[in-house]
């Protein structure tokens, strides 16, 4: 989609004036330094910004640990068309990556160092600090860039959509954007939060060498002197070990940013009231599974699939859209069940979690080493863009120049990609959501089990 205006992110120069000149395209002015940018090697239509610094480096301000440079990862990549000036005025898709949050690194704070749970801190999920800031830097000054402040789209994929579920939330009052995009799943719940004694933090500081069981200040003083790499480690190897007791750090309940009870919140009225896209893969789980060592063809056992399906991915989409469609939210569905060969390295893959990445951005010939794109996948990948597009310039009467309209409370339609030879077509709520209430059962294939 090469008709918006792309941030994705990721000290801060002295302020000038003015943005985009006429000289030079490629140099941007903002509120907050100056920018010169490129043009994309195999998009000449495209501009790339990177790095863009949208806060101070952790260390100086936040007050977290780690203060080597490796933690300094608050910044923004920003594309925007080529000839874009400051009257252009596209929609802004400010897009957040997924990957594990509690366990990898984005241009956010994850891990211990965005969800520290420590003692001696008196803010928690610095990670959605770290998106908030982000997301007030593009809305203060993406117009420099020739993007429109009024029309931005927060997207967030995984652990980006979890991340998304929650700002519709915490920042339901002044939200900044006009419409959210959830692929896939969205969280109901703190994702099984247990660490409330806050040991997890005073576990790692112990084995590196900050034991204060008395003083949570001075743990935390301790912790900020080790140096990132060796925190990192320790708890990347920990993990990776299995060790017992296992360390966990996500997000941390605290009734400010991130809360204990979605629906009785939802029901006060307290989340957004932004249109938004949640949308499925067919297949959720396959790809997240354990397989079997000794015969990887042969895949997990699909009940497990299946019941994780059900319970971590289908019905929390299920129950999130409910609760959204009943505060009169206009809320737009779509699955991915598109199977083709170049994404699927096991034919019982199907259309397994983030498949439909590569379909949104149109990037699937990039995988052409795993197999041969097709013409209906591109055909798909066209059809798919048209309709998240349509969205990305009106959240909130778009789709429906295309047919999409947003379900109800008690069904409507979710548009389904690439099943059964059809680039798009129009399935009934209750096919994907009815095992949620007991109603049929999930369908992980709808197209048929791929490359029998």
């Amino acid at each position: 989609m090469d008709r918006t205006l792309s941030t994705g992110r990721g000290a801060v120069a002295a302020p000038v004036q003015d943005s985009i000149t006429a000289s030079d395209n490629l140099t941007v002015r903002t509120r907050t330094g100056v920018f010169t940018g490129v043009i994309e090697e195999d998009f000449l239509n495209t501009r790339i910004f990177k790095p863009v610094p949208f806060a101070e480096p952790p260390g100086y301000t936040s007050g977290l640990v780690g203060e080597a440079t490796s933690e300094d990862r608050l910044y923004l990549a920003v594309w925007t068309p080529a000839n874009a000036t400051a009257d252009s005025k596209p929609p802004v898709l400010f897009f957040m990556t997924g990957g594990a949050a509690h366990r990898r690194d984005n241009n956010y704070r994850v891990n211990i160092f965005g969800w520290p749970n420590a003692r001696g801190l008196k803010e928690q999920n610095l990670s959605i600090m770290d998106q908030r800031a982000a997301l007030e830097w593009v809305y203060e000054n993406i117009h420099h860039f020739g993007g429109d402040p009024y029309r931005i789209v927060q997207w967030g994929q995984s652990a980006g959509s979890q991340s998304t579920h929650f700002h519709s939330y915490a920042y339901y009052d002044k939200p900044l954007v006009q419409g959210y995009v959830m692929q896939p799943r969205t969280d109901l719940k703190s994702l099984g939060f247990s660490d409330y004694d806050q040991t997890n933090f005073t576990f790692v500081a112990k084995q590196l060498g900050c034991e204060f069981p008395q003083d949570a200040q001075a743990e935390l003083e301790c912790m900020r002197a080790v140096p990132f790499a060796r925190i990192s480690n320790f708890v990347g190897q920990y993990a990776d070990n299995g060790t017992e007791p296992a360390l966990s750090f996500y997000v941390v309940p605290n009734e400010k940013l991130i809360f204990r009870d979605y629906p009785a919140r939802s029901a006060a009225g307290n989340v957004a009231h932004r249109p938004a896209i949640i949308s499925n893969c067919a297949n959720e789980f396959f790809s997240l599974i354990t397989y079997p060592v000794n015969n990887l063809t042969a895949g997990p056992d699909p009940a497990a699939v299946l019941e994780s399906d059900l319970t971590d991915w289908m019905c929390p989409t299920a129950n999130s859209s409910l609760l959204r469609v009943q505060q009169g939210i206009p809320l737009y569905r779509y699955q991915n069940a598109g199977q083709y060969p170049n994404p699927n390295p096991f034919r019982r893959l199907g259309a397994y979690h983030a498949s439909d990445l590569p379909m949104n951005f149109g990037t699937y010939p990039l995988q052409q080493y795993l197999g041969n794109s097709t013409a209906f996948e591109a055909g798909v990948s066209r059809t798919m863009q048209d309709h998240v597009f349509a969205f990305l310039q009106d959240p909130w009467k778009g789709p429906e120049g295309l047919g999409w309209y947003p379900v109800n409370s008690t069904g409507g339609r979710v548009l389904r990609f690439g099943a059964d030879g059809g680039a798009v077509q129009k399935v009934d709520r209750m096919e994907t959501d009815g095992p949620c209430r007991g109603i049929g059962r999930d369908d992980q294939f709808p197209s048929g089990l791929a490359f029998d």
